[in-house]
């Protein structure tokens, strides 16, 4: 008997076929699962963080006489990695990262000590910036942004009209 090698040729091109859309379907989502993945670890480190970090209306202020800002930022139920205390004016806008343990150029703490620490889950740390020697007067605008498991989030919170103490 004679086999039709032309049939079956047919059926191990379709075979073939199929089993390289497979494999490439099978790469593409791989590739697309770790993407989304990766964003979605991203965004659930920040998500839900609005009233959780925050800087006390009632007790953060502007010094005139000295230069000195002093903000107060309350953290709930979230651990923080770092701050980042933005302070704007009509004109201009500085920035200062406020990281655990370290020294940072024109803050320092409420009790004058300079090397600078996080709040806490369920606790609140008191700055004094110096506005002076950062090249800011008469600020307009304070805005912190936290980081959060290694990642960058939007602003928590801004406090306007800033009150003379």
């Amino acid at each position: 008997m004679k086999l039709n090698s032309k049939g079956l040729s047919a059926v191990v091109t379709t075979v073939i076929l199929i089993a390289l859309v497979m494999a490439s379907i099978s790469i593409v989502w791989v590739v697309v699962q770790n993407l989304v993945q990766k964003n979605l670890d991203q965004a659930q480190s920040c998500f839900d963080i609005y009233d959780k970090i925050t800087i006390d209306k009632t007790l953060s202020c502007y010094n005139t006489s000295s230069g000195k800002l002093k903000i107060l930022i309350e953290v709930g139920e979230i651990s923080v990695d770092e701050i980042l205390i933005s302070v704007k004016n009509s004109e201009e806008s500085k920035s200062f990262k406020i990281k655990n343990n370290t020294e940072v150029a024109n803050v320092q703490m409420f009790d004058s000590s300079t090397i600078i620490l996080i709040p806490e889950e369920n606790s609140g740390i008191a700055y004094l910036v110096d506005l002076t020697s950062a090249g800011i007067n008469n600020p307009l605008s304070i805005s912190i942004s936290p980081k959060i498991s290694g990642n960058s989030c939007g602003i928590s919170d801004t406090l306007q009209g800033i009150e003379s103490c």
